[in-house]
This record gives structure tokens, C-alpha cells and sequence, in this order.
């Protein structure tokens, strides 16, 4: 299952991803659509929204699940949405363990990570979409369509027309 903002995003999750199920958290009501789509609750979530999305998951944890908190997008721009947890009883009540994941603590495997990577990569087990804006001088537009969730994948600049 995944999670994703509008209908070309969900599509995007859906047909090069390979999503089962996506929920659109811009149109649909996510915490029912969670347990419709997962009515034995959430196993596994890798966060990199947090606000509402983590919350309404949090209300759909299977026993002893786990999350992996690797952003917050949601409240990064607006100091009202950095606001506590509101379910974290849910945490309780279900054992679920969450945890934040910081890619540098994993510095010393890079190595083993770019191998594997790059060859989940050649058989076409990882798919990923670059969105890039020209010139350093759109790289506020970038970072804005980062903020609105305009983009699609892994958002760049290019500068200098290099690549």
C-alpha cells in the first residue's frame, strides 16, 4: 500500500511502483482508506511526511509494528503542524515501535549500499523519477515544488546546462 498526494502521483505509485493499493490523501478520507485497505492494521511505514498522514496511520497500527520517521515535510514550513503527536497512545496500546532513520548513521555501508543499489537497479527492481528544473536561478521554484508536493520523485537543479 502506499500513500501519495493527487492522481498522477498515485498513478506514478501504482504503475512503476507497483503499489497493490494507493491512497490519494488529498481526496480520500485517509484513516478510513487505511483500514479499508489494511483492516488488520500496519505492519511496516516509512514516514517522510508526518502531520496528518503519520497520525492517521497511527490509528491503523497492527501489534507490534514498526515506523521509520525519515522526514516531516508537512510541518516544515508551518510552525502549527510541528505540533506534538496527538495518538502516540496508539504506540502504547499496540507495542508499535517507531524510529527516526538518518541515512548517515548507515556512512559506513555505502559501499555495500551503491552495489546493491546499482544492481536492484540494472534488473529493474528499483524504479525511481528525477524532476528537474534548469538553472540555479529556478532553484527557489524547485525548492517551492518540493513544499507543495508539485513534484514527482527525486527533485534537481541543473546548472550550467551540464548532464
Amino acid at each position: 500500500m502506499g500513500i501519495a498526494g493527487g492522481p498522477r502521483k498515485c498513478g506514478w505509485v501504482r504503475e512503476q511502483l507497483g503499489a497493490d493499493e494507493v491512497i490519494d490523501y488529498k481526496s480520500e478520507g485517509l484513516r478510513d482508506r487505511i483500514h479499508e485497505t489494511c483492516p488488520d492494521g500496519v505492519d511496516v511505514f516509512f514516514d517522510n511526511v508526518g502531520g496528518e498522514v503519520l497520525d492517521a496511520v497511527l490509528d491503523n497500527l497492527a501489534g507490534g509494528a514498526r515506523i521509520a520517521l525519515c522526514g516531516a515535510i508537512s510541518g516544515y514550513s508551518d510552525r502549527l503542524s510541528r505540533a506534538a503527536l496527538r495518538n502516540h497512545v496508539s504506540l502504547i496500546v499496540k507495542r508499535a515501535v517507531m524510529r527516526g532513520f538518518l541515512v548517515f548513521e548507515y556512512l559506513n555501508r555505502a559501499d555495500e549500499a551503491i552495489v546493491e543499489l546499482a544492481t536492484w537497479a540494472g534488473e529493474g527492481k528499483l524504479r525511481s523519477h528525477i524532476d528537474v528544473v534548469e538553472g540555479l536561478e529556478n532553484a527557489p521554484e524547485a525548492l517551492r515544488r518540493i513544499f507543495i508536493g508539485e513534484n514527482l520523485g527525486k527533485q534537481l537543479v541543473r546548472i550550467g546546462g551540464v548532464g
